[in-house]
């Protein structure tokens, strides 16, 4: 970590890279600006095939998305609706406002408390980096509200920086923004002035939103609301907190009260020739002149920033060109007939300028100091203590280690007898009251037919099944949510990039492995947070040896039925093993298909610690809980009455016609069963050449959620609830796999389950990630995810099994 001093005296903490920063000579760091180059083979068009045209040049890579999201209120957002046609924004009527910010400065949640939304919208992984939007309705007017990814400046070099910079600079299938509320970060105010700067320069209204400020009290940060409002006086601002919804309100009346003046200042020019009405995008590239010229802020019409239909060229050349005006910058601003060169040689120039603009305000800061007042730059905040300890490279790692050990712990010792009362006390009552139904309306000879059996085994233990999941599931949230909100995951980065940089990535790549250990399909759209194509294919391949939050249901019942009071452990050891197999194949891989890589400087911003919220943290909770048990649920019922018609289905019928459809004696003599017989000769070498082992891994592959149903539907299990309880975690259906590994690993029952659970965290993701990283880098890239997936998988089995019968 390199602690920096800013300009205003406070102390950062972090790394900065010409990635994402560059620095210039005898000014403090901590002003985030581009410079170095960005590597022309960094973007390639299957990346972006889901969001449309794709353009790249220099300092910009532009993606064009063609759908977005749109939220819907009065007063508050009651409902989302995806909008999936390519729809021209640019003819848009009603007011839009862009929200805009540094990462990490509540943007978002300000987003969320203003619309009354769950959107999240920032450049962490685990999100999407496409614009969300909604509509709200104040004293009668409806707006239109844009969400951006954060960003440290307008000059963008990473696909949601892009995003951020469409949407602001008003490019394409975005209009050109009629307000910008601007997050301003109280705590880190260099930061938020360089971006503040460049919003200037595009001549916009705009609403300065400070938060942090409590944050910046504690820190001695010479930033007050008054002394703000005093350094800039031409802009309101605004004291907000997304956590509490404080100044929403008057957020609301003064963004009514700057569109109201803005309409009218608009009306003004257009009457005196400054400006002209909006034109069509062809009469405005018509009306671009060859030569270069200056314009000031008010010269910069509607229609300059309506879509461009021309080349990347142009279209990259018109973000630079927005991004200048007489207001801060000055000198000649490149045209869209500019050299590559002339623009990157504006944009370093326009860079120092910007420095000497932001170091005047932040003296303007300090001169604004009350008297007698004292302001020392040189202190060393909480924060910086605690991150001396947690991104020390030795015991930063062992606290990382242990806090994911004590995460899994709490999970399975919280979440065993939740379980076990849903898969057994819950799944009797239900049992019965659905027998009771059906002898009620048929007698008891309605227990012996195919509805009742599809009902039980194929509805009901589907459903039951989801409920398994919830208690595992809802307290890893709560845990990892806590651990996200106060800010230590984003530690976590900071410490695994030594381990990174190993395999050719770095602490960028590894946030998205985070987020695959909720679920790999979103961890898979968070690599396009990572600069360079070369690096976000490598963490493709690499997210599907993640253990994701389904996998966790399965790890939870071997091993609590073959590891009892270690059990914690056994988890813990699986997802250690899960971040060892991540090394190891992209140790391979980059030795092999990724020779040319090249490890970049790693820059990230490191929120502050604070306090989670409770109602912010349950509501986030809920919404990912919902989201999973929505999800989950359609894909398992589904799944499983497949799983039921094909155990329905007898091989052939007995000779006294005892195995017809839905009366088959035993599910090994189904189809299904025949089918997982045929294939669990396989893993012998593995110790778990049994064919209840088999159907739950051909499931698996559809949804990784359906492995421990299927293996319950394969059993037969439908207890009516007079079966005696189990111990903690070994129900039913613990004790049936327990018997069964202990008959085909020849008595090595415990060595069979582990290395079992290792071919479940290392063999062939979920479907829909399959598909999903088809769609995102090639059906080639998809199917050497599949191959090697199954063949680490198989290898590593048996090396576990080989070596868990000899001890």
């Amino acid at each position: 970590m390199v602690r920096i001093e800013n300009i205003d005296g406070s102390i950062d903490s972090g790394l900065k890279s010409d990635s994402t920063a560059c620095h210039c000579k005898d000014r403090h760091a901590d002003i985030g600006i581009t410079e170095s180059e960005q590597d022309p083979s960094c973007q390639t068009d299957t990346e972006y095939a889901e969001h449309g045209s794709h353009h790249h040049r220099r300092g910009l890579a532009v993606l064009l998305p063609t759908s977005h999201h749109h939220l819907e209120s009065s007063g508050h957002a009651s409902g989302t609706q995806s909008m999936h046609n390519q729809t021209d924004l640019t003819t848009h009527t009603i007011p839009r406002i862009v929200f805009v910010g540094n990462p990490n400065v509540g943007k978002s949640t300000l987003f969320n408390a203003v619309l009354g939304s769950n959107v999240t919208v920032m450049n962490a992984p685990g999100t999407t980096v496409l614009v969300e939007s909604g509509s709200l309705k104040h004293d009668g007017q409806l707006w239109d509200f844009i969400d951006t990814p954060g960003t440290v400046s307008l000059d963008a070099y990473s696909p949601d920086e892009q995003v951020a910079a469409e949407a602001t600079i008003g490019l394409h299938h975005y209009p050109r923004p009629d307000l910008v509320v601007f997050v301003f970060n109280a705590a880190s105010p260099s930061k938020s002035y360089y971006l503040l700067s460049q919003l200037i320069d595009l001549g916009l209204p705009i609403i300065i939103a400070v938060s942090m400020l409590d944050l910046a009290d504690k820190q001695h940060s010479p930033v007050t609301l008054q002394r703000l409002r005093q350094t800039l006086p031409g802009i309101p601002a605004i004291k907000v907190d997304g956590r509490t919804g404080e100044g929403r309100d008057e957020l609301l009346s003064t963004i009514a009260t700057a569109l109201t003046e803005a309409k009218a200042q608009r009306k003004v020019h257009e009457a005196e020739g400054i400006i002209e009405p909006p034109t069509t995008a062809h009469e405005s590239q018509q009306k671009q002149g060859s030569d270069t010229v200056s314009h000031t802020a008010s010269e910069i019409s509607k229609a300059e920033s309506a879509a461009l239909d021309g080349g990347g060229a142009e279209i990259s050349r018109e973000i630079h060109v927005k991004l200048t005006s007489a207001q801060i910058t000055s000198g000649p601003i490149p045209t869209p007939t500019a050299t590559q060169e002339d623009i990157s040689r504006w944009v370093h120039n326009s860079a120092d300028e910007r420095f000497d603009w932001i170091a005047e305000q932040l003296q303007s800061l300090n001169k604004n100091l009350p008297q007698n007042a004292t302001y020392t730059a040189n202190f060393e905040t909480f924060s910086d203590k605690l991150d001396r300890v947690l991104l020390h490279p030795a015991v930063g790692l062992a606290v990382f280690l242990i806090t994911m050990f004590l995460v899994f712990e709490a999970t399975t010792t919280l979440a065993g007898p939740l379980q076990d009362w849903f898969d057994v006390t819950v799944r009797g009552w239900c049992t019965d009251a659905v027998a009771w139904i059906f002898t009620a309306i048929g007698g008891k000879a309605a227990l012996d037919g195919w509805l009742y059996s599809l009902l039980v085994d194929g509805v009901l233990n589907g459903a039951i099944t989801v409920c398994t999941f919830i208690p595992p599931m809802g307290i890893m949230f709560i845990i990892l949510s806590l651990l996200e909100d106060s800010g230590y995951l984003a530690r976590a980065a900071f410490v695994m990039d030594r381990a990174m940089r190993m395999i050719g990535l770095d602490g960028r790549a590894f946030l998205p492995l985070v987020v695959g250990f909720g679920c790999n399909l979103p961890a898979l759209a968070s690599t396009r947070t990572l600069p360079d194509s070369r690096q976000r294919l490598l963490t493709g391949l690499l997210i599907p040896f993640t253990s994701c939050s389904a996998r966790l249901s399965v790890y939870v019942v071997l091993a609590y039925a073959f590891f009892g009071r270690f059990a914690g452990l056994a988890i813990f050891l699986m997802y250690v093993s899960s971040i060892a197999i991540i090394l190891a194949v992209g140790f391979v891989l980059r030795k092999t298909q990724f020779k040319a890589l090249k490890t970049q400087p790693f820059a990230m911003e490191l929120p502050p610690y604070q306090m989670p919220r409770l109602v912010q943290l349950l509501k986030s909770v809920l919404m990912r809980l919902w989201s999973f048990v929505t999800g989950a649920s359609s894909v398992i019922i589904t799944m499983l009455i497949v799983v039921w018609a094909l155990s329905a289905i007898p091989i052939s019928a007995g000779a006294d016609g005892s195995n017809s459809f839905g009366h088959v004696d035993e599910v090994k003599n189904s189809v299904f069963g025949a089918a997982s017989s045929a294939i669990a000769p396989i893993f012998k070498p593995a110790g778990f050449d049994d064919w209840h082992a088999s159907a739950a891994l051909m499931t698996g592959f559809v949804a990784k959620e359906v492995v421990v149903g299927s293996l319950s539907q394969s059993y037969a299990l439908n207890d009516s609830g007079d079966q005696p309880e189990q111990d903690q975690g070994q129900g039913s259906l613990g004790q049936a796999v327990h018997e069964s590994f202990e008959k085909s690993s020849d008595g090595h029952p415990s060595a069979a389950a582990a290395a079992f659970m290792i071919f479940i965290l290392a063999y062939t993701p979920c479907l829909a990630t399959v598909a999903e990283m088809k769609r995102q880098y090639g059906t080639k890239t998809a199917l050497q995810s599949v191959g090697m997936g199954l063949f680490v998988a198989y290898i590593l089995a048996i090396v576990v099994f080989q070596i868990g019968r000899l001890l």
